[in-house]
């Protein structure tokens, strides 16, 4: 199963994917003073360590040394950054410990993966896999949340909403990438990897749109019963 997009169009995505990671950095400097949720700072700091990492990974592999030491510690870094994400915009104590839970956990069985199938000469598909399973459901509790509450809410002027649809669009395109990928012949997998990096670029354009969104929405009174 590899993917029918011109080899011109692949080389291009397959060697510079990861400038696409600065665009949202780009808008949120840009447009700093609109910006300055603490929620919106995680998210930027992540960007660019991951720019930072898969610039690193690209050295490491043009110089035909092994890079899944970095593919696999960003792996971890940006769950817990992304849980982090959803622990501030998510105030329900319920659900902070249930993330909080779900860290630890996947700390856990990040590290006993890593030493298992060695983490430094192997791709951890199983923790990308778990992790994007984590996400897609915090998105949809995120988003559960706001269509049953009762007050009226404009999703469009909202970041938080614009950042939690690139995260789970990318989330959810590249979850079944992770659980296939490696039933298919090595000849096969690197164009097929491919599709890790084009689900980056609708990432990228929601970020960025998050960016141009004022940070003045005002603070949503609890439900209560009349």
């Amino acid at each position: 199963m590899g993917l029918n997009l011109p080899s011109v169009v692949l080389k291009f995505i397959d060697d510079y994917y990861y400038i696409f990671g600065l665009l949202p950095v780009f808008f949120y400097f840009l447009f700093f003073k609109r910006m300055n949720g603490k929620e919106v700072r995680v998210i930027v700091f992540l960007l660019i360590i991951g720019f930072l990492a898969d610039a690193y990974s690209v050295y490491l592999a043009e110089n035909h040394r092994s890079n899944f030491k970095i593919f696999n510690g960003f792996i971890l870094f940006e769950t817990l950054f992304l849980l982090w994400y959803f622990y501030i915009i998510l105030p329900s104590k319920p659900l902070r410990f249930f993330i909080v839970t779900s860290a630890l956990i996947f700390s856990i069985i990040f590290f006993t993966s890593y030493f298992i199938i060695n983490g430094n000469k192997h791709y951890l598909d199983n923790i990308a896999v778990i992790a994007n399973i984590i996400i897609i459901i915090l998105c949809i509790i995120y988003f559960f949340r706001q269509i049953t509450n009762s007050e009226p809410f404009d999703f469009q002027k909202n970041h938080m909403f614009w950042i939690v649809c690139a995260y789970l669009i990318y989330s959810a395109g590249t979850l079944f990438l992770f659980l296939y990928i490696n039933t298919l012949p090595k000849s096969e997998q690197q164009n097929d990897y491919v599709l890790n990096y084009i689900f980056l670029i609708p990432k990228s354009i929601l970020l960025s749109i998050a960016m141009f969104m004022k940070n003045t929405i005002p603070p949503r009174k609890k439900f209560q019963l009349t």
